[in-house]
């Protein structure tokens, strides 16, 4: 089979032991040697991979696709038409991730509003410190995100935090003090 597809013997062995994939140009090759339609070598449309070598491929699709491209490929195709519209799904990132580097991510990332807590949890590992600070700044998640989100922070991140909260606090306190300090003394001495 290597032979037949021009790959050596050591990719043949990577793909049958599952340590990688075969280029997704190599695949309607692989699928005749094995009498196999594409559909049934890969468990996915062959419609997708007909788009992708037609040019014509949607981003779900390149989604679907993204393990057998490569990733120099990959990396072209998000600076292309469908990924730049802003209506792009943000739900396919987490998809794409981790066949990108953290420059395209960013790429895809950019004007991005609002990115829903769970989309935003997957994306962290595949994201730099000062990418995840930026995306952070001005959010609001709840306290469970910003625990699994501490480990990709950087101190610097939770010490400008702390030191926001803080002015926020002392802000309300102070608010507070002014209007009636009489119900502030009761609470104070109540917690002593």
């Amino acid at each position: 089979m290597a032979d037949q597809l021009l790959v050596s013997y050591q990719a043949v062995s990577n793909w049958e032991r599952g340590n990688s994939l075969p280029d997704i140009e190599k695949l309607p090759q692989l699928a005749a040697i094995l009498d196999l339609s594409i559909d049934e070598l890969l468990g996915k449309p062959a419609a997708a991979v007909q788009h992708y070598q037609a040019g014509t491929a949607q981003p779900e699709e390149i989604a679907e696709l993204a393990p057998l491209i490569k990733p120099q490929e990959l990396s072209a195709l998000i600076q292309e038409e469908p990924f730049q519209e802003t209506s792009l799904d943000l739900d396919l990132l987490p998809r794409l991730a981790p066949h990108l580097t953290s420059a395209d991510l960013q790429h895809l990332l950019n004007g991005a509003e609002n990115i829903p807590e769970d989309v935003m949890e997957e994306l962290l590992p595949f994201l730099k410190k000062p990418q995840i600070e930026e995306l952070l700044k001005g959010n609001h998640y709840s306290m469970a995100f910003w625990e699994e989100a501490a480990p990709f922070l950087p101190p610097a991140f939770w010490r400008e935090k702390s030191k926001a909260g803080l002015k926020i606090l002392t802000s309300a306190f102070l608010r507070l003090k002014s209007c009636c300090p009489f119900y502030l003394h009761r609470i104070w001495m109540s917690s002593c």
